[in-house]
């Protein structure tokens, strides 16, 4: 019998081999406010690359394991874009203020804030 304050086990975790789950916001509310400017931040900030980048890494691991690369790398920017959709539709004014942080952020060697030494 678990402990009352046992934490649950956690599936699909990165790159564990393990599907991916399709729940999301199942933390507290000023979490799942955090997650989502987050998101909106790094998507922003890479111009949605981490997203592809996130899931080509997890791919690669999935096919090490024997699994297609390419059915991995679909399930897996499927999951991505399943999430980035929760956030926006659930916590829209906290993805959209990270969107705008991340947009503002500075890229080293690139526009007049990065070429500052």
């Amino acid at each position: 019998m678990p402990f009352q304050n046992q934490m649950r086990p956690r599936g699909g975790m990165a790159f564990s081999g393990r599907p991916q789950r399709s729940e999301f916001g199942n933390h507290s509310e000023w979490m799942n406010q955090i997650i989502a400017g987050g998101e909106g931040a790094l998507d922003s900030a890479t111009f949605g690359l981490a997203d592809k980048a996130y899931a080509g890494l997890g791919a690669l691991a999935d096919g090490m394991r024997g699994k297609s690369v390419s059915k991995a790398y679909n399930e897996r920017m499927a999951y991505e874009r399943a999430r980035d959709e929760y956030y926006a539709q659930h916590y829209g004014t906290a993805r959209t203020v990270g969107e705008i942080g991340g947009a503002l952020l500075p890229i080293p060697g690139v526009g007049p804030l990065g070429s500052r030494g």
